[in-house]
């Protein structure tokens, strides 16, 4: 009931209605909610009665808070409120009084973020306030979480040699790798494929250097080089991915490259390796019929009239899976499979029965973002917006919200709908103003040059070690 109460109150117009929703919550906070829940009932209270212009109230509030973790979250929030609410000196204020230097430098990136579209030279501001924090921080995680969308959208800018050198200085090694496998097939569609296969081979970690190859297969393929793909092939083959579901997987890509440069046997013995594997190899039933799914896509590129046949039959396999949040996560997958390779009859018919929002959310997006006709999309794209409200988790909804935006930015890229602009600027900007905005990173690099070179230069200077 508390929740409900805050929320109705930050969302109404009237502010005398919501002052007196808020002296209802207070008195639920007093009288009705534990002891041990009292600090995160202040916290929340706090925030809301900043998001209504209670400066004074939540400041009262803030101080009778004991726990400094709430203290400082509702801190960070109120920052970014206020900076969502183009008040950049309340929000500056506000980030620097957040204790501790880790949390005071994400405030104040979160803080720069909110701004960035409205004002991209305070954001730049701002965001050196935090650079002698950001050189001594201790969380390699959170600098690959901002860095990786920014190396995804320095790509598809064709600003490869950037990506390249925000993807180096990445700390956590995993997601440097994952970012330098994504620059190298990159570099391979500009034709650069030495360079490519150099950075390839220079991975440490097989699964990447093996997922990486395959990239560069592809591209090879595109080119029409077909000695470059059956060499480059041969070598993911002679240390192919450990993982039953990966392997398979790989297998299938680099049957298309093949075939598209005419090497059909090759491209016919990993089908059929590819399509024995699926059934043996791969246990989860989720990946087992995404793997499928990945089948049905490579037989239709080839002409294979059994194409539709496994396509109905991952119906089937899905409806088979009896939890229901797994069954709605692997039938999202299986959309974005078939979506992305052009099939959107199939995706559809797969969405369909999706229940879960999050994952319905993902999948019209997928969807949209596939779409020939740019009317649908957009009426996809709006229907995914419009059952944002039903996803509970905040994080699941900001997930969900960038998937849209992305999605949106795509669409407009192709040249059509701008009346649509406005529509996909504004979610851009809500999320810049919650503590996810990394999610609004890879649509803010299709639609606003100068703000996302603002984010793209300050990473690259002070992303890792």
């Amino acid at each position: 009931m508390l929740v409900e109460l805050l929320t109705l109150a930050r969302t109404v117009p009237d502010r005398a209605v919501a002052g007196e929703l808020l002296d209802a919550a207070e008195r639920m906070v007093t009288d009705r909610i534990d002891r041990d829940q009292r600090d995160w009932a202040r916290a929340r209270l706090a925030v809301a009665h900043a998001s209504v212009g209670g400066t004074e109230r939540a400041e009262e509030l803030l101080e009778r808070l004991p726990d400094g973790d709430r203290r400082a979250g509702a801190l960070a929030e109120i920052a970014a409120l206020a900076a969502r609410e183009g008040r950049a000196d309340r929000a500056e204020a506000v980030a620097r009084r957040v204790p501790g230097d880790g949390r005071r430098m994400r405030a104040l990136v979160d803080v720069a973020a909110a701004l960035v579209a409205a004002d991209p030279r305070r954001a730049e501001a701002i965001a050196v306030e935090a650079e002698s924090m950001a050189r001594h921080t201790s969380d390699p995680h959170r600098f690959a979480t901002m860095a990786t969308p920014v190396v995804d959208g320095l790509i598809a800018l064709g600003e490869v040699e950037e990506a390249l050198a925000v993807a180096e200085r990445i700390a956590e090694p995993s997601a440097r790798e994952a970012a330098l496998g994504r620059v190298a097939t990159a570099l391979a569609t500009t034709g650069a494929v030495e360079d490519a296969l150099d950075l390839a081979r220079a991975l440490h970690e097989p699964e990447h250097r093996s997922w990486t190859l395959v990239g560069i297969c592809e591209a090879q393929a595109a080119q029409g080089d077909r000695d470059g793909a059956s060499a480059t092939a041969a070598a993911v083959l002679a240390e192919p991915s450990a993982d039953g579901y990966a392997r398979v997987v790989e297998f299938l890509l680099l049957s298309a490259a093949l075939h598209a440069v005419g090497a059909v046997e090759e491209a016919v013995r990993l089908r059929a390796a590819a399509s024995r594997q699926a059934v043996d190899d791969v246990a989860d039933p989720g990946r087992r019929v995404r793997a499928i799914a990945q089948l049905a896509v490579t037989l239709a590129a080839a002409g294979d009239a059994r194409a539709d046949v496994l396509a109905r039959r991952t119906g089937a396999m899905l409806a088979r899976i009896g939890d229901p949040q797994r069954r709605d996560r692997a039938r999202t997958r299986v959309v974005e499979v078939f979506a992305t390779a052009g099939r959107t009859d199939w995706a559809e018919a797969v969405a369909r029965p999706i229940v879960a929002p999050a994952s319905r959310v993902r999948a019209l997006a997928a969807l949209g973002a596939a779409a020939d006709d740019p009317d649908h999309a957009w009426t996809l794209l709006t229907r995914a917006a419009e059952s944002l409200p039903t996803i509970e988790s905040a994080a699941d909804r900001d997930a969900a919200t960038g998937r849209i935006a992305t999605a949106a930015a795509l669409v407009l890229a192709a040249g059509t709908a701008h009346d649509r602009l406005a529509w996909t600027t504004r979610l851009v900007a809500e999320l810049l103003g919650t503590s996810h905005w990394v999610e609004a990173v890879g649509a803010l690099a299709r639609l606003d040059r100068a703000a996302f070179d603002v984010l793209a230069k300050w990473l690259a200077e002070h992303t890792g070690s």
